[in-house]
């Protein structure tokens, strides 16, 4: 939190089959499971078997909302003010300046990307009780 009271925010346009907002991202994720690195729980709604992914976007806020701002991050199913969460099957994201994305450790600009799922791409072997799958 912290940190992110001092990060640039990005305007974009996010697109998806469901909808299309106009956003000012300090903060993004795209969840394809429940944690992210460190097994912190970013997405307590996806699997990895059910066709979406997850997004968690951070939008700029003022220094006086940052309760508002704790208090929608600890609630995964609240889609607020200032933390977006959403699922869909692709997002495409589109800005005028040249965003920093950090595709899995690997840094990235550009001012468009399409986060897409491709069900089934992949052979995974996980036990039948996985609380990863739906």
């Amino acid at each position: 939190m912290v940190k992110a009271i001092n990060f640039k925010p990005y305007p974009g346009l996010l697109t998806s089959k469901d909808f299309q907002f106009k956003s000012e991202a300090i903060v993004g994720a795209v969840c394809n499971g429940r944690q992210a690195g460190g097994g912190q729980i970013l997405a307590p709604n996806a699997y990895i078997n059910d066709g979406l992914i997850d997004f968690v976007v951070l939008e700029a806020f003022p220094f006086s909302a940052v309760n508002q701002v704790i208090n929608e991050i600890r609630d995964p199913d609240i889609h607020g003010t200032y933390v977006k969460r959403f699922q869909t099957s692709w997002v495409d994201f589109s800005s005028d300046v040249a965003a920093p994305i950090n595709l899995d450790g690997e840094p990235y600009h550009h001012k468009k990307i399409r986060f897409e799922v491709a069900p089934h791409a992949v052979d995974l072997v996980v036990p039948d009780d996985c609380p990863c799958l739906k």
